[in-house]
């Protein structure tokens, strides 16, 4: 067993005295095996699971027919207590993506107390096999969190890691099973409803195995050419306890490096940039300190402004969702204005009205949404989905009718 992240919290440690209490905490338990860090834990084979995973893969499709089948529990024989007894895992799909085998399975067990009462429980797992071992930091930055985010994603519902455990080799020896422990990276609230499928952004059951295994390759692409970007936003889409106020502040910080790490289109090249800074420098007073003031500002002239990556991304998501077409230069100003005043707090800024408030963070939620759905390439599944989602995550008939206020 190791402890990853050991520090002290508190407590009076008198090494005379035997009443001294001390409080320490860690980040992280492994059991099964001593690592000094998550660098040191290599795994070949790891099973995980998500809050929300079950749901999502067992939720609707576009039609009576789907590649990932909800799960239909059939009992089996009455056990000696006179209830019937059913375990059974029903694989939904099982691909390659990058040389790791992917196999998502649904559990279900069966249990009849009586005559007339039942109850069943399933959950559902992502069992992953590599070709060689990975550290668990790799296993994590390359497959958990972006496997995680996208559930978060497809379900437009709070989630986390709910267990993780592994294997150093493709044998999955019991004797060598390797349990990770980690608390949630949020405060974890409960659900709004029972239903999680109702407000599903991006079903599962809406693409065929193959289809499926290319979703989560492009998913993975996505994930890492957003870099921080990534980490940012789905951290806040994760957190539905941020204040409003510090959401949109973020979410419009998160839609600008959005757009600078998939679309960015600087006005110039580096080079002409560069001879243009250089010129301009030198056309200055010789003073250093005058030199070193206008260079680091100069510095980054050749970059796009706020105002015109949101703009950008607000009229490419009117592509997926036409009603957005002829709003994007009003609610562009909205939001800019709102992020300016309150980051360089003037004297005559004023808090913003709470449906405002409401209203610029769904908004802003959507415009992201639908880029996100853009750029994983999925085609008219892409007005699909935005089109089929539960009517509260679709602000676009409240903004129109606020404008005409």
């Amino acid at each position: 067993m190791s402890l990853h992240g050991v520090r002290f919290v508190g407590g009076e440690a008198d090494p005379g005295s035997p009443r001294s209490r001390v409080r320490y905490v860690a980040d992280r338990l492994v059991y099964g095996i001593e690592a000094a860090t998550e660098d040191d834990v290599y795994l070949q084979t790891l099973q995980t699971s998500f809050r929300g995973l079950r749901e999502w893969l067992m939720g609707w499709t576009k039609d009576t027919t789907t590649p990932l089948p909800c799960v239909r529990p059939v009992p089996s024989d009455e056990g000696s207590d006179g209830r019937r007894l059913s375990d059974e895992r029903v694989h939904l799909a099982s691909f390659e993506v990058d040389d790791v085998r992917i196999q998502a399975t649904v559990a279900f067990s069966l249990s009849t107390m009586g005559r007339f009462t039942r109850l069943y429980e399933t959950s559902a797992t992502l069992l992953l096999e590599a070709t060689a071992p990975l550290s668990l930091t790799e296993w994590k930055q390359r497959w958990i969190e972006p496997l995680r985010d996208l559930v978060l994603f497809g379900t437009r519902e709070q989630t986390v890691v709910l267990f993780l455990t592994g294997h150093p080799d493709a044998r999955c020896d019991p004797l060598q099973e390797i349990r990770v422990y980690e608390a949630p990276d949020v405060a974890v609230h409960q659900p709004d409803h029972v239903e999680y499928h109702q407000r599903d952004l991006l079903p599962a059951g809406i693409w065929e195995q193959e289809g499926f295994s290319d979703l989560i390759a492009e998913w993975r692409k996505l994930h890492a050419d957003l870099g921080a970007v990534a980490r940012s936003l789905f951290e806040v889409l994760n957190s539905p306890d941020i204040p409003l106020l510090t959401r949109l502040l973020r979410l419009t910080s998160c839609a600008e490096g959005y757009h600078r790490a998939l679309h960015d289109d600087p006005p110039f090249t580096d080079e002409e940039h560069a001879e243009m800074l250089e010129a301009m420098i030198d056309a200055l007073p010789e003073k250093a300190t005058v030199r070193k003031h206008y260079e680091g500002r100069l510095a980054h002239a050749n970059s796009q402004s706020q105002r015109a990556r949101i703009r950008w991304l607000i009229e490419r998501a009117a592509e997926a969702d036409d009603r957005l077409e002829g709003h994007a230069a009003k609610l562009t100003s909205r939001l800019v204005e709102w992020r300016n005043d309150h980051t360089h707090l003037p004297d005559e800024v004023t808090m913003p009205p709470l449906h405002e408030l409401l209203l610029l963070n769904a908004v802003l939620t959507y415009v992201l949404e639908a880029n996100v759905l853009l750029d994983l390439g999925i085609g008219e599944n892409t007005k699909y989905c935005l089109a089929h989602g539960h009517s509260w995550d679709d602000p676009i008939p409240a903004y129109v009718v606020s404008r005409r206020t």
